[in-house]
């Protein structure tokens, strides 16, 4: 009782302000997680997830200049989504390469009894860090931050549309200056938070806000415990 009340009180003066969140930006600690992720029951990652070129026979899903490659696998006998949500990390498993995060949710869609290759684009949070990671380095699905600055960020986007598939649509179409528009100011911002000395403007803010934002319908609903539902169809960019 006693270990863990020490342990407690250890977290609790854990300094998180922008420059110092830990396991972020320059800071070497261990990246702070208030819950682990854990996918459904039915879904395995069946190939090592690393970093790839953006393969145009591939569908591509979330936000940033990073993309992660993919491959789920879903042995259930019925179609299942796959939330990706915001906050949620993904830990590299080399001390050398930069770990990554998603600032918005997305889903994804799994036929019956069949596998799921796809593109997800990621957000670097180790300034301090090699990026460009090479295939032999792999990556760990993790869990949600547990930063309060980070936490803030993502309020401040709420359920903007800053994802690929939001704003291009998850098959790549021709141009993606929409896209770019959108994404490389919030890695920018994001860089800015977990480096020394910066924190969210007002010029930050309003250009958050500009962002359009997803209808009600086109939000995945929670039912009372807090759960996704066990199918909801991809976002659709409309006239596409």
């Amino acid at each position: 009782m006693v270990i863990i009340t020490l342990n407690s009180c250890e977290k609790l003066f854990i300094d998180d302000s922008p420059g110092n969140i830990s396991g972020m930006g320059y800071n070497n600690g261990e990246l702070q997680i208030k819950e682990l992720y854990e996918l459904p029951e039915v879904i395995l990652v069946i190939k090592p997830i690393a970093e790839g070129i953006i393969d145009g026979s591939l569908p591509r899903y979330g936000s940033g200049s990073v993309h992660l490659k993919i491959t789920l696998l879903n042995y259930s006998d019925t179609a299942k989504t796959v939330y990706f949500p915001k906050g949620l990390i993904f830990k590299c498993n080399s001390p050398d390469y930069h770990h990554l995060m998603l600032l918005q949710t997305c889903w994804i869609c799994l036929q019956a009894n069949g596998p799921k290759s796809f593109i997800l684009d990621t957000y670097c949070i180790n300034t301090g860090k090699k990026h460009l990671a090479p295939p032999d380095v792999t990556f760990e699905i993790l869990g949600l931050s547990d930063s309060k600055v980070i936490n803030n960020l993502l309020d401040l986007i709420g359920w903007r549309k800053i994802n690929y598939e939001m704003i291009i649509g998850a098959s790549p179409g021709p141009k993606t200056d929409a896209y770019l528009d959108i994404m490389q100011p919030l890695r920018d911002l994001v860089w800015k938070l977990v480096s020394p000395g910066g924190n969210i403007t007002n010029e930050d803010k309003s250009f958050i806000k500009s962002i359009p934002e997803l209808s009600i319908s086109e939000i995945p609903p929670k039912d009372s415990l807090g759960r996704f539902p066990d199918y909801f169809e991809e976002f659709v960019v409309k006239g596409k």
